[in-house]
């Protein structure tokens, strides 16, 4: 029975990712290629796949905020402690940023964890590293939309420590910062002009509970003040520069007001940077909330 589930949900990925592409085709549809043959690994548990995939230093965010490295996963994948039955791709989205690229979607996904079952449908952003002629994921953080059915909940992995050990930031990490730091006050400030600037054309945030806002989405409402965010503290920052390409993942604590209402999140976020023109902007960024 499972394999005939399985054959299923990897034609319904080779349709959906066949129409996905647009913007840079050449690079976006390599990367959709590596993502079906990422999505016919987990059907197949097939380790050696997953292994050539993911770059060593790769770094995965699950829905409950657990950071695992590269061993991490794989131990997970090939005890069973994790698997996937079902990896249907609802939405697609591929954008290339020289040998960099980011893709976020939205999957069906059914398996188990060391818990029992779990499925849903899940936003994810990856960011893939062209090297030596291969793509290869360097991130993925993944949400649950909220309302899917909650997943059984494994044991609680510590989050492995930080994949650059401290060093003197080079040039281009430092203005990668800058920016980020930018943006973040400006968010506290409710200055949506510099937010304007920062993020670029195509930026995309999907929250933590799976809704998804592009550019004017994000920022018209808090240009109207319906939408605060008071307070935003960011530690366990670890960034990594591919070329023209940035990964910033983070723990945070934020307030948020809105509709009258203030809450406080804790959050994992993956944040990417693209450089164009010689100038660092913010194109992705995706949070989950830490439950583990």
């Amino acid at each position: 029975m499972h394999k005939s589930v399985r054959r299923a949900a990897v034609a319904c990925i080779a349709v959906s990712l066949s129409s996905a592409a647009d913007g840079e085709p050449a690079a976006e549809e390599e990367v959709l290629q590596v993502e079906r043959e990422l999505g016919e690994a987990f059907l197949r548990n097939d380790g050696r796949a997953l292994s050539r995939i993911y770059a060593d230093d790769c770094t995965f965010t699950t829905p409950s905020g657990v950071v695992l490295d590269k061993p991490q996963e794989m131990q997970a994948r090939s005890s069973g402690a994790l698997r996937f039955d079902t990896y249907v791709i609802e939405e697609i989205k591929v954008r290339a940023y020289g040998d960099g690229a980011v893709l976020n979607a939205l999957y069906a996904i059914t398996g188990r964890n060391s818990k029992g079952r779990i499925g849903g449908r899940y936003r994810y952003t990856k960011v893939f590293v062209k090297n030596r002629g291969a793509w290869r994921m360097v991130a993925a953080l993944a949400t649950r939309v909220e309302d899917s059915p909650a997943p059984a909940v494994g044991p609680s992995t510590p989050s492995p420590p930080p994949v650059n050990s401290p060093h003197r930031a080079s040039e281009a990490e430092q203005e990668v910062l800058k920016v980020n730091r930018q943006w973040m006050d400006a968010l506290v400030q409710g200055d949506s002009a510099t937010l304007e600037q920062v993020f670029a054309g195509e930026f995309v945030f999907i929250h933590n509970d799976g809704k998804v806002e592009n550019k004017s989405q994000f920022i018209e409402p808090i240009k109207s003040e319906r939408r605060k965010y008071p307070s935003l503290f960011r530690d366990d920052v670890v960034l990594r520069v591919y070329g023209d390409v940035a990964v910033l993942t983070a723990r945070a604590s934020r307030t948020v007001v809105s509709g009258g209402k203030s809450r406080t999140d804790r959050v994992r976020a993956l944040d990417v940077y693209a450089k164009r023109n010689g100038r660092w902007q913010l194109v992705s960024l995706q949070t989950t909330r830490i439950t583990q």
